[in-house]
């Protein structure tokens, strides 16, 4: 398999330890599917694992939310978009803030709301809700010495 070529003697290149080697590959080696039912085999069970995860997965466009970051003293609304029967989540970012709790003010009326830690809830629709929908929450948290809040509106649109 290997070939040892070299242009000096044994004694010579032990002292170098330098050493030339050639590697010949034949077809099988190198390229291990060896027909087109093989290759058209491992597409299908591509196309497969695809379809099979996509349900699963919110980058196939069940789930669209605007990155919020938390402003003290406002009153923000934002919108949600969501894949009916899937959850949603959405995540407000502290900033210099320290968020101390979340109260949900208004509760959806198509679908179920919780809380996601301090800074964010997640939104599920009713099985089989299709239509807009909307909640309120609170945040309150300290920046520096201040207690401030910060109320966020969501209006959902649940396709």
């Amino acid at each position: 398999m290997f070939a040892a070529r070299s242009q000096t003697s044994f004694a010579s290149r032990w002292r170098r330890n330098h050493f030339h080697y050639t590697v010949e590959l034949t077809r099988d080696q190198y390229w291990p599917v060896k027909t087109p039912a093989a290759v058209a085999g491992l597409a299908v069970v591509c196309l497969l694992t695809v379809a099979l995860w996509s349900p699963f997965s919110n980058a196939t466009g069940g789930c669209r939310t605007a990155p919020l970051v938390f402003r003290p003293g406002v009153a923000v609304e934002t919108l949600m978009t969501v894949a009916r029967d899937r959850a949603c989540s959405l995540y407000i970012s502290p900033g210099s803030a320290v968020i101390h709790s979340l109260q949900i003010d208004a509760a959806p009326s198509g679908g179920v709301l919780s809380a996601r830690g301090r800074t964010g809830v997640i939104y599920r629709s009713l099985s089989g809700f299709d239509g807009d929908d909307a909640f309120t929450f609170t945040l309150a948290g300290k920046v520096k010495e201040d207690i401030v809040t910060m109320t966020v509106k969501v209006r959902i649109s649940v396709k």
